[in-house]
């Protein structure tokens, strides 16, 4: 039976993924209230739109430390890994791959990781996170909190390699004239009649 996947750029969304590989779209109030015990190898991941009406309270029912609340609904982030008691507060960056948008226009996303959940706040969409819930469609879940952000790493860093081979022809090209324009003024000085 072929389940129904949320759409990451209609907001929020959240699945339960069972540790295996596998993994199902969850209602977002099942995800705020499932607890895990120690022994059980699943997780949850609830990302979240930063400027829904919800999220303060879905967050508030998360058990949340206030401050990590403050890191994952800041209004401006720099990438970090904090350690907080057992879990960690993660900020990222992508290029900002939207039709129009300056690559380096750089898009955040933040996490809460512990051992069996993963929160993700945005404030615009990242398709880094979308491709993360395609492969969940394509039956290829993560298998852990890490394993999720490990991925989302290397679809950051694979979305974000046409941008930095661009940068570098042209700084290859800047660096060119320059050399240029510095040998040109060398033998200019050189050259005294």
């Amino acid at each position: 039976m072929e389940q129904e996947h949320p759409t990451p750029g209609s907001g929020s969304f959240a699945f339960l993924f069972d540790g295996s590989g596998g993994a199902t779209a969850a209602p977002p109030d099942e995800v705020v209230t499932r607890r895990w015990s120690e022994a059980e190898s699943g997780f949850s991941w609830h990302h979240l739109w930063r400027d829904d009406p919800d999220t303060p309270r879905i967050l508030a029912e998360s058990d949340l430390d206030p401050s990590v609340i403050q890191a994952l609904t800041a209004d401006e982030t720099r990438p970090r890994c904090t350690v907080h008691g057992r879990g960690v507060v993660l900020n990222l960056r992508g290029v900002n791959l939207t039709e129009g948008a300056e690559p380096e226009d750089m898009i955040s996303v933040r996490f809460w990781l512990d051992q069996h959940r993963v929160i993700g706040v945005w404030i615009r969409p990242l398709q880094a996170v979308t491709d993360i819930v395609g492969a969940v469609g394509r039956e290829a879940a993560p298998v852990s909190p890490g394993d999720l952000i490990a991925r989302l790493g290397l679809r950051l860093a694979d979305r974000a390699e046409p941008s930095i081979a661009a940068l570098n022809e042209q700084i290859d090209d800047l660096e060119e004239s320059c050399l240029l324009y510095t040998s040109d003024a060398a033998d200019d000085l050189l050259c005294v009649d």
